[in-house]
């Protein structure tokens, strides 16, 4: 295993907290919302629409967040596509679309049978723009729930409206309700998502808290203070949301590279690893277990030597590390498009991945050398008892990428792209798994309410 302490020489978690703690009592969190001010003004200290904490509120909801460690992910390496997709590359033109329904609803099918299979995680891989926006993410769960076996509620709503229509949908396939917090950076508790989250703080859902400093634009160029600052993001946003009632709250510790060409994540830098890397020495720190990698997500915008290059470094070097889950399956342009091409590719590179450590990790004891050296000394081993025994389990054989001649692969005349649409393809059109009965009803019930209140025709 990669030894992540020196990832980044000198870096301290213990130094961060103990920053990040200065920041929260000297600086504070910006709260516009003066109703949410009021109510912390209990608790806390408040200085116009900033909020400032005492060191000791901070240690003592650090020490709930230690002692409440989630379970560890046992040791199988999981794959997901990021569910944030509106656009997908069709494997038949290579143009980049909006995603439609049908369309999402097949590439539903294409994740749901390889879950079904034990191959990756997850179910719908986007939303839909062929309805108004309002009812983008209402459909999104719906068409989840419709072809997934194993849905969950989505994490982000950004109004009461939708959420009001995604607990419905929650209650009536018995889902807890999930709402994703995401705090602006720098170091402000705002934004339409922590509203929700106070407004469905009564049904006691679990929060998500994650805010996404990226450095040199929304936190400093500087590994130290821009993890100090990520810190104080996630520990004043818990314990405000704590002071506020709700109880169920997991916090992400994350701080991302930035590309200053687009102003967006730099996932696939350099940078991104260092990052993962300092991640996983804080949310140790705080007792947690490392959590998921990003890794797989890109900057490439189609499925071509970028985007695999990108994805197989970074995935290789966080599962060294001790990483066991990884974001970004079949997603391209960071989570703008999916493709159900590179979903097969990215497989492939999990099996790679996973041969690399059952490689690392497996064991030669002495043998017989003088015996089982004899049985192929005649000039080959390919009858020899270890040969014909061990060569399927000692090899790894894939799927997908081509391990043949030069020869055989001119007779076969296809591309690895063209081979793993082919692979998705069978699985769609093999996939036979639609909810019906009640529970359908119901659903279609409350997508019927929806749309009649917020407009939607369609």
């Amino acid at each position: 295993m990669v030894h992540t302490e020196f990832a980044l020489e000198g870096f301290d978690p213990r130094s961060v907290h103990e920053d990040a703690v200065r920041i929260l009592c000297e600086i504070g969190l910006k709260v516009p919302d003066c109703k949410i001010r009021d109510r912390l003004g209990r608790s806390l200290t408040v200085k116009g629409e900033r909020v400032l904490f005492g060191e000791e509120v901070v240690e003592e909801f650090t020490e709930e967040i230690r002692s409440s460690r989630p379970p560890e992910p046992d040791g199988k390496l999981t794959i997901f596509p990021s569910g944030w997709s509106s656009y997908f590359v069709d494997p038949e033109t290579s143009e980049v679309k909006p995603y439609d329904t049908k369309t999402l609803s097949d590439f539903t099918k294409l994740v749901s049978s390889l879950a079904d299979e034990g191959v990756i995680a997850g179910g719908v891989p986007g939303f839909p723009l062929d309805v108004p926006p309002q009812m983008q993410v209402i459909t999104q769960y719906y068409i989840n729930c419709l072809y997934n076996r194993r849905p969950s509620a989505p994490g982000i709503a950004h109004s009461s409206e939708i959420m009001k229509f995604l607990v419905e949908i929650a209650n009536v396939m018995e889902h807890e309700v999930h709402v994703g917090v995401e705090p602006i950076s720098p170091l402000t508790f705002a934004g339409s998502s922590a509203e929700v989250a106070l407004e469905f703080s009564h049904m006691d859902p679990y929060i998500w808290l994650d805010p996404m400093p990226m450095m040199g634009i929304s936190a400093p160029l500087d590994w130290h203070a821009a993890w100090a600052q990520a810190v104080a993001e996630n520990l004043g946003s818990y314990v405000i949301l704590r002071i506020l009632g709700l109880k169920k709250i997991g916090l992400s510790f994350r701080l991302f590279p930035a590309s200053m060409l687009s102003g967006m994540i730099f996932f696939g830098s350099p940078q991104y690893l260092t990052s993962l890397l300092t991640r996983k020495r804080i949310r140790e720190f705080y007792n947690l277990p490392p959590g998921g990698a990003e890794s797989m997500l890109t900057l490439a915008k189609l499925p071509d030597p970028q985007a695999a290059a990108e994805k197989c470094a970074q995935t290789t070097l966080a599962a060294l590390a001790g990483f066991r889950t990884f974001d970004g399956a079949g997603t391209l342009a960071i989570d703008e498009v999916f493709s159900p091409q590179q979903l097969m590719v990215d497989i492939e590179i999990k099996n790679y991945v996973e041969n690399i450590l059952k490689e690392l990790g497996s064991r030669a004891f002495p043998s017989d050398a003088l015996e089982l050296v004899k049985e192929g000394i005649d000039g080959s081993f390919l009858s020899a008892w270890t040969t014909l025994d061990r060569w399927r389990s000692f090899y790894w054989l894939p799927e997908l990428f081509d391990q043949t001649s030069r020869a055989k692969w001119e007779e076969k005349g296809r591309k690895i792209l063209d081979r793993a649409w082919e692979l998705a393809k069978e699985r769609i059109s093999k996939y036979d798994y639609e909810l019906e009965g009640s529970r359908r009803r119901k659903l279609e019930e409350v997508v019927r309410k929806a749309k009649a209140e917020m407009g939607d025709k369609t």
